[in-house]
């Protein structure tokens, strides 16, 4: 197994920093290097210091490395109860009297899954015009992949199984076509969706958000930069606007958590008051 020092990951932090503005050392020590390794062993890279040579000379191995980095979604309508919520309880709580359409936000898309979940939902809710969304990636490569649409065919069985528990009103098969050994969704589901290159959640946030959906990323952080998150997640929601945290995260555990109230336990649904 490759080893690395905290003088090499200090290194690597700083060169994508310098060339990308995005600071990954609020990120914790031990999923940084599973990612570095998993890096080295993808792109056939000896050892740290060459990779930091390519981080260093090629613009590619940035774009790279943020792919390599960002954590993926493995599945459409994970956890079923979730979607069944958000289509059953949250949106029909949003959409009366509403003027202007319901915004949603994804602070952090890395497959795209759940951005065709939510598509699905809405298009079957006959929902689609009546809600904007917004998808915030940290990397070039990632937003082309989802927009391709292409998944590994393996994950087809599950994807369909948790389409069933979410009571989808037709087949999931009928949202996308096997080509090969890949499946492709139908990627008229996210045209109208508006994707934000960032260099950080620290910036390009939406304002005036209904729903904003960001699990599973904040186990990765640090105590510190989590309560930065919170707060900017916070900020750009509205008064009465619902957050989706993970299965194994807790606001509870942030500063300023109090300014949200719990509205689902079980799927870590909290709304801002």
């Amino acid at each position: 197994m490759l080893e690395i020092k905290d003088s090499e990951i200090k290194e690597i932090i700083s060169v994508v920093k310098s060339r990308h503005s995005y600071d990954f050392s609020d990120i914790i020590r031990s999923f940084l290097v599973r990612r570095i390794r998993m890096m080295t062993e993808k792109y056939d890279i000896g050892n740290i210091s060459e990779l930091i040579n390519r981080l260093k000379k090629d613009s590619n191995y940035i774009e790279y490395f943020l792919q390599t980095i960002s954590v993926e979604v493995t599945e459409a309508f994970r956890d079923p109860t979730l979607w069944k919520m958000i289509r059953d309880d949250l949106l029909p709580q949003m959409i009366p009297g509403k003027t202007e359409k319901v915004k949603i936000w994804f602070p952090n898309v890395t497959t795209g899954e759940e951005l065709y979940t939510m598509a699905i939902l809405l298009r079957e809710s006959k929902l689609t015009k009546k809600v904007d969304i917004t998808a915030s990636c940290l990397s070039r490569i990632l937003i082309e992949q989802i927009k391709t649409g292409f998944f590994d065919k393996k994950k087809m069985k599950l994807n369909e199984e948790n389409y069933s528990a979410f009571g989808g009103t037709g087949n999931l098969s009928q949202y996308c076509i096997e080509k090969g050994n890949k499946i492709q969704w139908d990627t008229s589901l996210i045209r109208n969706i508006s994707f934000l290159l960032g260099h950080s959640l620290l910036n390009l946030t939406p304002k005036d958000v209904d729903l904003i959906i960001y699990r599973n990323h904040m186990i990765y952080y640090n105590q510190s930069f989590k309560n930065k998150i919170i707060n900017i997640l916070h900020h750009s929601l509205i008064k009465g606007g619902y957050m989706v945290i993970g299965s194994k995260e807790n606001l509870e555990e942030y500063i300023n958590s109090n300014r949200f109230e719990k509205a689902n336990d079980d799927d870590k649904v909290y709304r801002k008051l």
